[in-house]
C-alpha cells in the first residue's frame, strides 16, 4: 500500500493521499457522536467516486460501511480492497485534527494595539454578543450596523460607526431575504437615499441548518465575498439548541472562531435575567457562550404604547480588550416608509435610566440638582441599596467624578 501524505488547505480541509487519489475530509467536529466528519474520495484523473458523505472517524461500523461502498463501486491503486487505505486515512485524518495549531513564540508577534471594526465596540476578529429580547430592535439596530460597514455611511450612529468600509455577511435564521430587503429600503429610505440603491457588499444568507453542520459553506462564503464581518441572527438556532448544554456552547464557539472572521452574535436575554437592571442582562443558554465571546452588550429597547418610535440603550456588560464604555442610545423612528436611526442620551429616557450603570445615574441626578445630595438621599432617589451607592461614589471620587461639598455633607459633580 502506498504510504499517506497527509496536508491541510487553507480553508480547514483535512486531506489524505495515496499517489494520486485523495481522500478529502471537511467540518471535523468533536461532539456526542464522535469525531465526525464530510468525506469524499476522489481518482487519478479527478473523479468523484464517494461522497460527500457524513462519518465518524472513530467508528469501525462507518468505516466497513464506506469500505463496503468504494469496494462495489471501484478497486484502489493497489490491492483489491479499500479497507487498508480507508483505515490509514481515517486515522491520519483524526490525528491531523488534534494536532496544536501553528506553535510560535510570542515575543516574535508584532507588538501592535488591539484593532476594532467598530471602535471601542467590536473588535476586530473576535466574537461579540448583543443580548436582547425578542422585538427589540438588534436586528434592525444590526442591519443598520452592517450597511454602514457595507457602504461607508453612518446609518446607525457615531458610537456606531465602522473604522473602515467591508463586506458584511447577515447570516439570517429568523427573517428571509424579503423582510430584510424591505427593512433595507426603509433604511436607506431614512437616509434620504433610493430604497433600490445598489449595496454591493452586504450579503445575505437565509440559515437553516446550525452553523456546525456548514461551517465550510459559511468559510467558502467569507472567502468568495472577501466579508470582514459576520452578523448571526441569532444564537440559539445556530447553535443548533440552547439550554445549560456546555459541550454545544463550546462546539459552537470554537466552529465560528475557526472561520477568522470578526462576528456579530444576536442573542435573547436568558429568562431570569429580563428584569435584571444595570447591565446584567445576558445571554441565554450556557456561560460558556459568554466566556467565550470577547465582548457582550446588553440591548433593552422600550415603546410606548400607540408610539412610532422605539428607543434603546446598549449597556458593555462584558470586555476583554480595555474597560467598559459608557451606555450608547439609539431611536428609531418609523414612518410609513423609512426607518430613521438618531443617537440620544438613555440615561435622561425615564423608561431606559435604571439599565443605565450606578454611576452614571449617580452623575446625571447630581448634574440635575444644585447643591448636591447625600449618600442617602441619591441611593432613595435611585432606588439603590445605600452600600452599593457608598462605594460606587469613592470609586467615583478618587476618577475625579464626584467631589464633597464645601461642608463636606453633600456629593456634588466632580470637575472630570
Amino acid at each position: 500500500m502506498l504510504t499517506p501524505e497527509v496536508r491541510v488547505l487553507p480553508d480547514g480541509e483535512v486531506q489524505v493521499s495515496f499517489g494520486a487519489l485523495v481522500c478529502a475530509f471537511t467540518g471535523i467536529t468533536s461532539g456526542i457522536a464522535g469525531l465526525q466528519a464530510e468525506m469524499s474520495v476522489r481518482l487519478a484523473d479527478g473523479s468523484l467516486v464517494y461522497g460527500p458523505s457524513q462519518v465518524s472517524l472513530l467508528s469501525p461500523r462507518d468505516l466497513r460501511d464506506v469500505t463496503q461502498a468504494l469496494n462495489a463501486r471501484c478497486t484502489p491503486p493497489e490491492g483489491e480492497d479499500w479497507g487498508p487505505y480507508l483505515s490509514s486515512a481515517f486515522a491520519c485524518a483524526a490525528s491531523r485534527w488534534r494536532r496544536l495549531d501553528e506553535v510560535v513564540r510570542l515575543s516574535d508577534v508584532p507588538l501592535e494595539e488591539p484593532s476594532w471594526l467598530v471602535p471601542g465596540v467590536i473588535p476586530e476578529g473576535h466574537i461579540v454578543l448583543w443580548t436582547a429580547d425578542g422585538a427589540s430592535g438588534k436586528s434592525w439596530l444590526a442591519l443598520a450596523l452592517a450597511l454602514s460597514c457595507a457602504c461607508g455611511m453612518p446609518f446607525a450612529t457615531r458610537a456606531l460607526e465602522p473604522a473602515r468600509m467591508c463586506p458584511v455577511i447577515y447570516l439570517d435564521y429568523e427573517a428571509d431575504e424579503l423582510v430584510q430587503r424591505h427593512r433595507l429600503a426603509r433604511l436607506l429610505l431614512g437616509k434620504g437615499l433610493d430604497p433600490y440603491t445598489q449595496v454591493r457588499d452586504l450579503y445575505y444568507v437565509r440559515a437553516s441548518r446550525p452553523v456546525r453542520d456548514c461551517v465550510d459553506d459559511i468559510r467558502d462564503a467569507i472567502a468568495s465575498t472577501g466579508a470582514r464581518l459576520l452578523i448571526v441572527d441569532t444564537l440559539a438556532p445556530a447553535a443548533g439548541g440552547g439550554g445549560a448544554d456546555s459541550a454545544l456552547a463550546i462546539q459552537f464557539m470554537l466552529a465560528l472562531r475557526s472561520l477568522r472572521c470578526t462576528t456579530l452574535l444576536l442573542a435573547h436575554v436568558a429568562k431570569q435575567a429580563r428584569n435584571s437592571a444595570g447591565g446584567e442582562r445576558t445571554a441565554y443558554g450556557s456561560v460558556f457562550y459568554r466566556n467565550l465571546a470577547r465582548g457582550e452588550w446588553s440591548l433593552v429597547g422600550v415603546q410606548d404604547e400607540g408610539d412610532d418610535e422605539l428607543r434603546l440603550i446598549l449597556q458593555d456588560v462584558k470586555r476583554n480588550l480595555g474597560g467598559r464604555r459608557d451606555p450608547v442610545g439609539v431611536r428609531l423612528r418609523f414612518t410609513r416608509d423609512a426607518v430613521i436611526l438618531e443617537e440620544f442620551s438613555p440615561e435622561l429616557d425615564p423608561a431606559l435610566a435604571e439599565h443605565a450603570p450606578l454611576r452614571t445615574r449617580i452623575r446625571n441626578l447630581l448634574l440635575l440638582t444644585p447643591g448636591g445630595l447625600t449618600t442617602a438621599e441619591i441611593a432613595e432617589d435611585l432606588g439603590s441599596p445605600e452600600a452599593s451607592v457608598r462605594t460606587t461614589l469613592h470609586r467615583m471620587q478618587s476618577r475625579g467624578q464626584v467631589r464633597r461639598s464645601s461642608d463636606g455633607t453633600r456629593w456634588v459633580p466632580g470637575e472630570e
